[in-house]
């Protein structure tokens, strides 16, 4: 039998309620009970009448699109960003029938899907050079056929997405300020074959009236039974469109967008075009939702009403008392619809809203009498707020809290997974709260620096404090309930003494007093207990800093008073940890949650820093910003930042070998300071600004990302990073990678981080360093700027003597790179620029009315312009073109004239071997120097010149 999984989703509380069709009804005539709907990366599938839930993962990333099929066999679900993929799950086996990755175009937007069920379209995420991909999609039987597809630039993103019911080769998109009609085509080919093919056309617009009472588009649809379409606007109107037989309009329309794509006039296959008729209002807010059913146009608004129009935008039925919240779903069932006593003949269906309720509603509600509580819909999950700021456990129940920053607080049951109570705090933003070690009261921290004490059960007030003037951060117990820490977002910890006595509550909370005690966010309170009995409290900030309090001496003088403090050496906080909790009961593990969506569970005590023995799952779409432990430590409750998704997990423990993530961490020890994770994290956001600068600085295309960087990069990295090599280490380092990763034009962050670590500096180098060296070399005590004459005679001069050459080639390498520079500002920037002319003509002590005529002139001669920058502003001449020819010359003489010397003996005697010993004897005796004679046949020494 296998082991079970460490780590098991079990429930989610919450949806994805910002997602446009987020949820979606699966009933149908043999299944009348199941929906499914999106909650961060998870496609959840519900069982009404069972309560259970079913979850298809396949995404790592936030779904942002949802459709079934009208027969409910398939639903198709996608995400956007690098590694998308597009899901097509079989509804009965709720198993994937297949998946398309979506690399290339960063993920897909919109889907929908053909009236007869077996394909669908969708409409890509924007790539690059702002190119959307529309294709066509056919669903085999094991597979899934790609039918026809188009990419187009657009100015305008497309957001929307839906097909004509009617034509189900005729499609219609939109984007904020543009609509677009596509038509599914026949093509000819050479061989007589037919392809299908996609063709594009830009909706136009009648009059520049009309354009004038055009505001944001939302969503398009076309209207059953006619041949028009419309779109709805955030002004609660929609725009009728309409195909006119008369040439009238096409004399005198134009495009809807005033900016034409530029892909509009490249020759292409081409839909009809459409014509806006006529501008009418069916809501008096924003229209969220747009679909057919049937005969009837079926619309939902930001005010939460839902209304049925006919063909003819005549209003049918309407459901205006749901009191839900903006309408953000809206999907109809594959159930047999009521026929007798209704007027609205349509199926059961579901409603999702931006608040997080899901509604079912049927057309018999619509024949209620007004103000029947049938009108407001039959409730199907419990309503779960977004923005949650803290999740609790309960320490014997199975109960959690949670508050959110509306200041709504809920008790929910993890084994019922049911709603317990709830009470919200009106017009208090709420920021965290803590269950007590008996489970009888709540402790809540408000944004005002309120804390409450609250009756647990029944979620009544028994205490309020007055902390602080700034919101409370962090709320803990002692493990025998005396005593209560506080931190605030001043830094400061705060302590209130309790008493409880036989299980009851005694009407006693007593501020004792209030520290500063850190510089930075405060992320830890920690009581323990000692062999005696008396309790220790320590805090941990941002700031690097353990500080432990006085609690005996602080109860006694009502004032809250230090023991000590202590840094942590340099080791820096596990950020990448933005949440953990520790298992209690014996159990050596830790629970942790990433800021990049991974949760995972570590075995403890760690072995080493090289052997770390964790397993990770992905555990919400985002980052995780709280997590809690149930009281048997059996159940993990999370909690994602972004969308307030609640995921309980099933835990196992111990961890079995094959679960184990072997995490090798060989570097890490190399760093100054211990385990020095911020130097790692800085050497990881060099190495990623680096590919995005490796790419250009042209912002307009889509950065790709792999992991890796150019070698190209390699040089700009290093000396971003502190370590400067010299052209020859710099072919060392390259020969280094060549042996190491052959025939490779990039490398990686694991194969990068230990070439660093072999090159860089012994001694860190940071800013006060090179403050120190420019000193040193003459510059500017305030400005720190170095005159560029006096660094180069110190490079002729000083040290390591540079050449005259280099010297003037570095001066001209110089010029050349600030003229380019300064020229690119001219023609980018040109305000700025004329604004520091007047800037440097002032300096002289001319007026306004004497200098703006010099610079509208300077303006006017972009050449005299630049000069001028480059020697006032910059203070740079213009170098002699010819010094470094003229340099490489005196150098190049300098060495024949120096050299002819020693060489004349081999050009007099031909004898080589003679004239290298002749020059070598020694002086005559009478000399009596006894030194080598350098040449006395020619010339005599310096004895002899004596």
């Amino acid at each position: 039998m296998d082991s079970p999984l460490p780590l098991e989703l079990q429930w989610v509380f919450g949806i994805s309620s910002d997602v446009r069709g987020g949820v979606v009804d699966l009933r149908t005539g043999t299944n009348k009970s199941t929906i499914a709907y999106a909650a961060g990366h998870t496609l959840v599938t519900y069982n009404r009448s069972q309560h259970r839930q079913s979850f298809l993962q396949g995404h790592i990333h936030r779904i942002n699109c949802l459709s079934a099929c009208p027969k409910k066999k398939y639903i198709v679900s996608a995400d956007c960003g690098p590694d998308a993929i597009l899901i097509i799950w079989n509804c009965e086996t709720e198993q994937v029938h297949s998946s398309i990755p979506q690399k290339e175009t960063g993920g897909v937007v919109a889907i929908d899907f053909l009236k007869k069920g077996d394909g669908f379209a969708t409409l890509s995420n924007t790539g690059r050079n702002r190119m959307q991909t529309f294709c066509i999609w056919n669903i085999e039987a094991t597979s899934c056929k790609l039918v026809a597809s188009l990419s187009a630039f657009f100015t305008d993103a497309q957001h929307c997405l839906q097909i004509n019911k009617d034509n189900q080769d005729e499609f219609v998109t939109n984007g904020k300020a543009t609509v677009y009609f596509w038509s599914l085509l026949k093509e000819e080919r050479a061989n007589n074959s037919v392809s299908e093919v996609l063709g594009r056309q830009q909706a136009m617009i009648k009059t520049a009236e009309m354009e004038k009472s055009i505001h944001e588009l939302t969503l398009s649809s076309f209207l059953p039974s006619i041949d028009a379409a419309i779109t709805g606007m955030t002004s609660g109107e929609v725009i009728f469109w309409q195909e006119p037989r008369s040439p009238f309009y096409k004399e005198r329309s134009k495009p809807f967008s005033p900016v034409t794509d530029k892909e509009e006039c490249k020759k292409e296959p081409s839909a009809r075009r459409m014509y806006a008729i006529k501008i009418v209002r069916l809501h008096h807010s924003p229209i969220t939702h747009l679909s057919v059913q049937d005969s009837y146009l079926v619309t939902g608004g930001s005010d939460g009403y839902i209304r049925f129009y006919d063909c003819r935008l005549g209003l049918v039925g309407w459901f205006e008392e749901l009191q839900a919240g903006e309408i953000t779903s809206l999907s109809f069932s594959a159930m047999e619809q009521e026929t007798t006593g209704v007027t609205l003949l349509v199926p059961p269906f579901v409603v999702g809203t931006k608040k997080g309720h899901v509604v079912l509603l049927d057309a018999a509600i619509f024949e209620e009498p007004p103000g029947s509580l049938h009108h407001k819909g039959e409730s199907l999950l419990d309503f779960v707020p977004k923005t949650i700021k803290c999740v609790s456990a309960h320490p014997q129940l199975p109960h959690f809290g949670i508050i959110n920053a509306d200041g709504l607080l809920q008790v929910h049951d993890y084994n019922t997974r049911r709603l317990c109570s709830q009470r919200e705090f009106s017009k208090i933003p709420a920021e965290t709260i803590a269950y007590s070690p008996t489970g009888l009261v709540f402790a809540c921290g408000f944004f005002n620096g309120f804390l409450k004490i609250i009756d647990a059960n029944l979620l009544q007030d028994i205490e309020n404090i007055a902390i602080s003037r700034s919101g409370i951060t962090k709320l803990e117990f002692a493990s025998d309930e005396s005593l209560l820490a506080v931190a605030d977002a001043s830094f400061a910890v705060s302590l209130v003494s309790c008493f409880v006595s036989e299980g009851h509550l005694e009407d006693k909370w007593e501020y004792v007093g209030k520290f500063r005690s850190h510089a930075r966010t405060i992320i830890g309170l920690h009581f323990t207990k000692e062999d005696d009995g008396n309790n220790r409290l320590f805090s941990v900030g941002h700031d690097s800093m353990i500080v432990e309090y006085d609690l005996i001496e602080s109860v006694k003088e009502k004032r809250l008073k230090l023991t000590g403090t202590w840094p942590l050496n340099g080791m820096g906080l596990p950020e990448a940890l933005h949440s953990t909790t520790a298992f209690e009961k014996g159990e050596e593990h830790l629970a942790f949650g990433t800021k990049n969506r991974i949760l995972g569970v570590m075995v403890l005590p760690l072995k080493s820093n090289k052997n770390v023995q964790f397993m990770g799952v992905v555990g919400h779409a985002g980052s995780i910003q709280h997590m809690a432990l149930s009281h048997d430590c059996k159940i993990l409750i999370t909690v994602a930042a972004e969308d307030g998704i609640i995921n309980l997990w099933r835990v196992s423990l111990p961890l079995t070998e094959k679960f184990f993530e072997y995490e090798p961490r060989p570097f890490l020890g190399h760093f100054k300071g211990g385990i020095g994770a911020k130097s790692l994290q800085l050497i990881k956001e060099y190495f990623f600004t680096s590919q995005i600068f490796s790419q250009g600085e042209s912002f307009a295309n889509e950065r790709v990302l792999d992991d890796t960087v150019d070698i190209d990069q390699l040089h700009n990295l290093l000396c971003a990073l502190g370590v400067f090599p010299s052209f020859h280490e710099l072919q060392e380092i390259l020969t280094e990678i060549k042996e190491t990763i052959p025939m490779q034009k990039s490398i990686s962050f694991n194969d990068f981080l230990p070439i660093f670590l072999n090159h860089k500096p012994t001694m860190d180098l940071d800013a006060s360093t090179f403050q120190h060296a420019f000193s040193a070399l003459g510059a500017d005590s305030g400005s720190g700027r170095l005159n560029m004459d006096l660094f180069l005679t110190m490079l002729q001069g000083e040290g390591e003597k540079m050449t005259r050459y280099l010297a003037a080639k570095s001066d001209t390498d110089h010029y050349n790179r600030e003229e380019k520079r300064e020229m690119e500002e001219i023609v980018c920037v040109p305000e700025k620029e004329a604004e520091e002319v007047a800037e440097i003509l002032a300096k002289f002590g001319l007026q306004p009315s004497e200098y703006k005529p010099v610079v509208e002139a300077l303006r006017k001669r972009p050449a005299d312009w630049l000069e001028f920058m480059m020697r006032f502003e910059l203070g740079l001449e213009k170098p002699d073109p010819t010094r470094a020819v003229k340099s490489a010359a005196t150098i190049a003489m300098s060495y024949v004239v120096g050299g002819i010397f020693p060489l004349t003996p081999y050009m007099a005697i031909s004898h080589v071997q003679q004239a290298l010993h002749e020059p070598l004897q020694k002086c005559p005796t009478d000399c009596h120097c006894g030194s080598p004679c350098l040449g006395c046949r020619i010339w005599p020494c310096t004895c002899h010149s004596s």
